[in-house]
């Protein structure tokens, strides 16, 4: 299967910088995204997680794992990005997320087995600690702090999950798109000037697939709203400058960006698309 390379010697600590920036980012005021698990371990907890985890290193394409395979092992994402996606029956992918830095993915059930219900797929170069099944029951079970973690995990890809079925239930491509931009802001948000800077780079095919529109679609609309004076976007970075536009009722009307509104007619097309 594509994506299989693993090494043989576990990581060491020159091999685990991304982690380690990772839990520098306390000390920057930065809050991540997410809870990540080496952040939460004590130095001796962590030295026994690097002992024990293999790494592999992925290139773009390459898979983690596949939807259906058994869920054997836990991944820490150490560097990179990893696209989340689901192929329906009839052949259709659904992208619900990118995972990057200190991701964990997998997370083999402590009381039976069972099957991904997901592809993850390197997007980018990528090296990923691996944890198999038993050194992770053992960690789980020995340290209440990665205990602790794993549920504040577990408590976040719920409130994910509940966020994707608001994305699926959205009645047009445009409220879908509004989720999204919503939902990786809250994610990847940094604070600008002028708004939210999304710290993730995203292209427009990328957007597409997590909104389930075409590319032109997504260039088209995100065009619009930049026009509209909602969002700015600048070498694959998005600025969200209105949130609450954004957000729920805020698209109801034409919104105006100083003295230019922005046309009813085109403004409908959006709305409807």
């Amino acid at each position: 299967m594509t994506g299989r390379r693993t090494s043989k010697r576990p990581p060491t600590s020159s091999d685990t910088l991304s982690i380690m920036r990772t839990i520098d980012e306390k000390q920057t005021g930065r809050r991540p995204p997410f809870p990540r698990l080496l952040e939460r371990l004590t130095q001796d907890e962590r030295d026994w997680f690097l002992a024990r985890a293999s790494r592999r290193d992925l290139q773009r394409g390459e898979l983690v794992f596949c939807q259906r395979d058994p869920v054997d092992d836990i991944f820490v994402i150490d560097s990179g990005r990893v696209k989340a996606y689901h192929t329906t029956p009839n052949g259709q992918s659904i992208t619900f997320a990118y995972w990057t830095e200190g991701m964990v993915m997998g997370m083999p059930g402590l009381s039976g087995r069972f099957n991904h219900l997901w592809t993850a797929e390197a997007v980018a170069p990528t090296t990923l600690l691996r944890l198999d099944r038993a050194h992770f029951v053992s960690l789980v079970e020995g340290s209440p702090r990665a205990a602790r973690c794993m549920i504040e995990i577990l408590e976040f890809k719920a409130k994910y999950l509940s966020k994707l079925t608001h994305l699926l239930c959205a009645s047009s491509i445009l409220e879908r798109l509004q989720i999204v931009l919503l939902h990786v802001c809250e994610l990847y948000g940094q604070e600008a000037a002028d708004g939210i800077r999304i710290d993730l780079p995203l292209t427009h095919a990328e957007i597409a697939d997590m909104v389930g529109a075409s590319r032109q679609w997504v260039t088209t609309s995100l065009g619009r709203l930049e026009r509209a004076g909602l969002i700015r976007s600048h070498n694959r970075r998005i600025t969200v400058l209105d949130t609450d536009a954004l957000n729920g009722d805020g698209l109801a009307e034409p919104p105006t960006t100083g003295s230019a509104t922005v046309g009813d007619d085109e403004w409908r097309l959006l709305q409807e698309a």
